[in-house]
């Protein structure tokens, strides 16, 4: 056995192996000769033969003045003592008054009130059972409610008719220390007309009709559990920061797990509020059971580190579809839509190019019903490991979709990623899809768009579509990384698709699928591609193999469907050398490189076949 020589990167997902050797003195007779009027193709006027141009301007990676709002919103979190009640409190008996500390303990029917005087107060909750048929706690001043270490608290509104249990009327609330706080409201949890801030490491648990925590303006969580069962959103602020050691489990019915949202009279885009932003060692585990998504803010969403888990709408349906797709509903992690009214006239802010998502890091189990990571905007993926299974798309952004690093693993779509600008820089990107794989569609829903492209500058990416495997409404660049495309069988569909044309300066890659619609790179590519096509099929589960003249392997795969057409590039690949295409341990066919573009193929009927010892090109977890 000859030894195999290694072009691609070798991981679960691109990977060259050596086949069996073919046999020099065999007989080659149903090797054919190159049938170029097989390759007719009305939709394609490049054909090999035309130009294409140069690469715009690529998407840049614009962050800065998200960072500078978030580190402008940063709380101090007080430190406290809570391990014994503040030896100078004062035990709760009327309306609190003063900034002084109290403490609250026992059973206690009737409901606490602090007064606009009474900012500033420290209220220790030392083992409480507050039940009340109004709000539970109604607080008009900034104060701070301290869990005494050790304690359980309880907190309930008991009137049918809807009532908050904790609630601010124009009033900042801390909550801090290391005690339980358990809630059961008929209305809201806790709400405040201003800020809520967490700190320490408290344990809260809220069994809600309407929100959970609701700040009307930022949500800032800084360490605890918490566990929030809600008919509408979890956790609600105009921003909602979540640091440190936090962990968080939300089911929700009709509303988002978190959500920031902008005041109704923001009419012009702004980064200051409604925008999420988490960088926790924690694990935050999202669920609803109706239409609301796993997190939505209005302006962006900037992620750096967290354990996510998110169920939207049931999940994602068994076989995404036409008739499962678009369904408008249920996505795990979306950005991007202000609404804003103007004598109560309801209006939305066209913003595309300031709305965004952007991910450094974290790992993300999603399943959603809906789209899996939506930006009505921007989408930046720096990093993160990604499991996602959707009812449409798994990825999806308006304009620029930037994949820099990260592992992207998406098992189940109708549609695998789709922007206007795709931009892979890095990392690796496994797409399974029933449609498109990766679809560049205008921003205008026109069918033909110089906007649209598919860059392609390194990284590993497989596509199992059966759809077009890349499908680009204006240009595709591939030059680097490593490419395979497990495209369709249908001939109204290709394994690479464009409408003005593919550009190849680099990389490696290998796309099967059908002839009817296949397209060739164009002529002012500077790496070498040979196209073939086979007059009757490759059968599915069939080892295609790419191999020089010393039978080193250079490219491998394993077809997912039957297949008629082959298209691979390599930088090893020269001018006048002779490859050699097998489908299992059959030559199927031998191509001499003559030109950029080298179309040859086989008149003979295809032979099976076993799959070879090397490896392949399917990724497997």
């Amino acid at each position: 056995m000859k030894k195999c020589l290694t072009l691609l990167l070798i991981i679960p997902l691109l990977v060259c192996g050596c086949a069996k050797e073919k046999d020099v003195n065999s007989d080659t007779s149903d090797v054919g000769d190159s049938f170029i009027s097989d390759w007719t193709n009305p939709g394609d006027y490049l054909g090999g033969n035309g130009t294409v141009e140069d690469l715009p301007i690529e998407a840049q990676l614009e962050v800065s003045e998200m960072e500078n709002v978030i580190e402008a919103n940063t709380f101090e979190i007080e430190e406290l003592d809570t391990s014994k009640v503040s030896e100078d409190a004062i035990e709760y008996t009327d309306k609190i008054k003063d900034d002084n500390n109290y403490v609250l303990q026992g059973d206690i029917d009737s409901q606490i009130e602090v007064g606009s005087k009474g900012k500033g107060a420290h209220i220790y909750l030392n083992g409480v059972n507050l039940t009340c048929s109004k709000k539970a706690m109604d607080i008009g001043g900034d104060i701070t409610l301290v869990l005494v270490d050790g304690t359980t608290n309880y907190i309930t509104a008991t009137d049918e008719s809807g009532k908050n249990c904790i609630d601010g009327d124009d009033a900042s609330i801390t909550i801090l220390g290391s005690g339980t706080l358990i809630i059961n409201s008929t209305k809201k949890g806790i709400v405040s007309d201003k800020d809520i801030v967490i700190g320490g490491s408290p344990v809260i648990e809220i069994n809600s009709v309407e929100e959970g925590i609701q700040a009307k303006g930022q949500l800032y969580i800084a360490g605890g559990t918490y566990k929030i069962t809600t008919e509408e959103h979890a956790l609600k602020g105009y921003s909602v920061t979540i640091l440190g050691d936090t962990n968080i489990e939300t089911e929700t019915t009709d509303k988002d797990g978190i959500h920031a949202e902008m005041k109704d009279d923001v009419s012009e885009f702004t980064y200051e509020d409604g925008y999420v932003y988490i960088d926790t060692t924690g694990s935050i585990s999202l669920t609803t059971t109706g239409s609301g998504d796993g997190i939505q803010a209005d302006t962006f969403v900037y992620i750096k580190n967290g354990d996510f888990s998110i169920t939207t709408n049931g999940g994602a349906p068994k076989s995404a579809s036409s008739s499962t797709a678009n369904r408008g509903d249920g996505k795990a992690i979306k950005a991007g839509t202000i609404d804003y009214e103007i004598d109560n006239a309801e209006y939305e802010l066209d913003s595309i190019y300031d709305y965004t998502i952007c991910i450094l890091g974290g790992s993300y189990d999603i399943s959603a019903n809906d789209d899996g990571l939506h930006s009505n905007g921007k989408l930046y993926l720096v990093g993160g490991d990604y499991t996602i299974k959707t009812g449409d798309d798994a990825i999806h952004a308006e304009t620029d979709l930037i994949v820099v690093g990260g592992t992207i693993y998406i098992e189940e779509s109708y549609e695998g990623v789709e922007a206007q600008v795709i931009q892979i820089d890095g990392g690796v990107l496994s797409v399974v899809a029933t449609d498109d794989g990766i679809n560049a569609a205008s921003v205008k829903g026109a069918q033909a768009d110089k906007n649209c492209q598919i860059i392609i500058n390194d990284g590993v990416v497989y596509v199992d579509a059966q759809g077009d495997g890349m499908d680009s409404n204006g240009y595709i660049y591939i030059n680097g990384g490593s490419l395979a495309i497990n495209g369709p069988s249908s001939n109204m569909d290709a394994a690479i698709d464009s409408e003005y044309g593919i550009l190849v300066t680099g990389g490696n890659f290998l796309a099967c699928g059908s002839l009817g619609m296949v397209e060739t790179p164009a002529s002012n590519s500077t790496q070498y591609v040979i196209s073939f096509g086979a007059q009757s099929s490759i059968s599915s589960g069939t080892y295609v193999s790419i191999r020089d003249k010393s039978d080193n392997e250079i490219i491998g795969l394993t077809t997912a469907r039957s297949y008629r057409s082959i298209m691979f590039s390599s930088p090893s690949l020269k001018k006048g050398e002779t490859y050699y295409i097998y489908g299992g341990d059959k030559l199927l066919v031998e191509a001499t490189i003559s030109g950029i573009i080298t179309s040859v193929g086989t008149t003979r009927t295809s032979g099976g076949g076993g799959t070879p010892g090397g490896g392949n090109m399917m990724p497997h977890r």
